[in-house]
């Protein structure tokens, strides 16, 4: 898929309108629904929408293939597709597509899921977004469609040996209402954990974007001689410690002793280029001049031991030679 099909393709949505089959009158409900998600999410929008509590299995079946968990055979028919790993975009035709979603093998709610109305969405919506319904879903564990309806003839009927029980387990439950602010919560932290992933993921596309036009931009396509160019760049910019060590020696100005840098002409005893006897003792001691502080640039630095009000030319340079030589042991 292109670049451009991708973002298409995450921005476009469908109208979803789901109805539980054998309800009279219908419980159904309206939704607009990207066409990006996978099939697992679309589940998830079918729940929380409908009011059920995800309590037991489910699939899809779309034009004769069957969608759900990766569940094994002994429980039943296993699925021949992973719900996961599909994608609504992908099992949807143009026009009017039906799809069969059941819920507890054990109660059997078929529900009746519609998509049409395939269009580009708005940026500024948060999708998937609640529509329009109707009527509450049957509690769980109820006994199916026929179950339900019994329940409500019990509750009904206060002759019924049952009426007591039923009503007092259908408390407060009210068939022809349904609450829409829950479920308008639910959906919208389903859209914000896909707004999540889509930023990570952009996040990561720009990152590779960067990193590929760098490494052209040096003169490689190859993604390893790309990276040994740019590291070869950097250990450019900084003379070599040969040359370091060369110049040093040319200019009698320091040696290397210990793996430390000291000022030649302190080792010497020339009291001349010496300012106070503090730094003279951390001289005769190999302390360093100047040593490395972070990986930043010269500009700060360097930290100064034992810092003398007056600075000679030689002492300075060799403040500067150990940076340098700091500089190229590091990398």
């Amino acid at each position: 898929m292109t670049a451009r099909r991708a973002i298409e393709s995450f921005t476009e949505i469908a109208t979803l309108r789901i109805e539980l089959k054998e309800s009279d009158p219908p419980i159904w409900r309206l939704v607009e629904v990207p066409t990006s998600i996978t099939l697992k999410v679309l589940h998830d929008i079918v729940q929380v929408t409908m009011g059920w509590l995800d309590y037991h299995l489910w699939e899809f079946r779309i034009a004769g293939t069957t969608y759900g968990l990766p569940i094994d055979e002994d429980w039943g028919t296993a699925p021949r597709k992973i719900a996961e790993r599909a994608r609504l975009r992908d099992v949807i035709t143009p026009g009017r597509t039906n799809i069969d979603y059941i819920y507890d093998f054990g109660d059997q709610w078929e529900h009746q899921l519609t998509v049409s109305d395939v269009r580009a969405g708005d940026p500024a919506t948060a999708y998937p977004r609640f529509i329009a319904g109707a009527r509450d879903c049957p509690p769980e564990d109820c006994g199916g469609i026929p179950g339900f309806y019994d329940m409500l003839d019990a509750r009904a009927d206060t002759s019924h040996p049952d009426h007591a029980e039923i009503s007092e387990w259908l408390d407060g439950y009210e068939p022809a209402e349904f609450d829409v602010f829950p479920i308008q919560i639910a959906l919208g932290r389903i859209a914000a954990r896909r707004n999540a992933a889509a930023k990570k993921e952009h996040a990561h596309r720009v990152g590779e974007l960067g990193l590929a036009a760098r490494r052209q931009e040096v003169g490689s396509q190859c993604p390893r001689q790309g990276t040994e160019r740019m590291r070869q760049e950097r250990h450019d910019e900084v003379p070599r410690l040969e040359q370091v060590h060369g110049l040093a020696h040319a200019l009698d100005v320091v040696h290397i002793h210990a793996g430390r840098w000291r000022n030649q002409r302190r080792a010497q005893g020339d009291e001349r280029h010496v300012d106070n006897a503090a730094d003279d003792d951390a001289g005769q001691k190999g302390q360093p001049i100047a040593q490395p502080m972070g990986h930043g640039g010269v500009s700060g630095c360097v930290r100064r031991h034992s810092v003398p009000p007056r600075r000679c030319r030689q002492e300075r340079l060799c403040a500067i030679l150990g940076w340098m030589a700091a500089f190229q042991l590091r990398h």
